[in-house]
């Protein structure tokens, strides 16, 4: 028996409205073949293994979620999706690496990216400019990375489930940063913690 996938889309219809349609697929490539006009894709589960360069085809898309698949990277042709202002990534425990193509989507305002095993992420993020909120919770990172620092545009970063243990002094550089969340996995000593607060005097640091 053939496995099948659920894929679930809103797609712009005409000017008259929208129309929204959930539907299953024997591969992911007779789904995208369906889903040309689409502003918004849903892919789960891990039948899902890799996701075709025929993505890049869909220019409507505004957003994006893959969650819980066995996918290991993006294709190059993700950087064609220029339109896209939301993307979720979670959970998609074999990627290997955070995808550096991320860095091409330059109109994202809200990119999640959790539980995929991160250590790091690539200084090219940084061409992100227009990129409001960052959720990183449960990887892998031991330090907030320096390029975050660059990313003046932040008004939130989630670092929950990281066991975060230094921060670079350059995160005075954030003064638009509302909200910065840590847990109990965080590993910053209450002196560390106090020096973070000084440095971001109008930020809400959250542990």
């Amino acid at each position: 028996m053939k496995k099948t996938f659920t894929l679930f889309y809103v797609a712009a219809l005409v000017t008259t409205g929208t129309f929204s349609q959930e539907t299953s697929y024997e591969s992911i490539d007779d789904a995208l073949k369906n889903v040309a006009y689409a502003e918004s894709l849903y892919l789960k589960g891990e039948e899902i293994s890799e996701i075709p360069q025929s993505i890049g085809k869909l220019v409507n898309l505004k957003k994006i979620t893959i969650t819980k698949t066995s996918i290991t990277t993006l294709p190059d042709s993700f950087a064609m999706l220029k339109n896209l202002e939301e993307f979720t990534y979670n959970y998609n425990e074999n990627t290997q690496g955070f995808p550096e193509v991320v860095s091409e989507l330059t109109n994202l305002i809200d990119l999640q990216m959790a539980g995929n095993g991160f250590t790091e992420i690539p200084d090219s993020l940084v061409k992100l400019e227009q990129l409001e909120a960052l959720y990183l919770h449960d990887n892998k990172l031991t330090e907030i990375p320096i390029v975050i620092t660059r990313m003046t545009s932040l008004l939130e970063i989630d670092l929950v489930g990281n066991p975060i243990a230094s921060f670079p002094p350059e995160i005075s550089n954030l003064d638009n940063l509302e909200e910065l969340l840590f847990d109990d996995e965080h590993a910053l000593s209450e002196e560390q913690l106090r020096e973070l607060k000084s440095l971001l005097p109008n930020c809400d640091v959250e542990y």
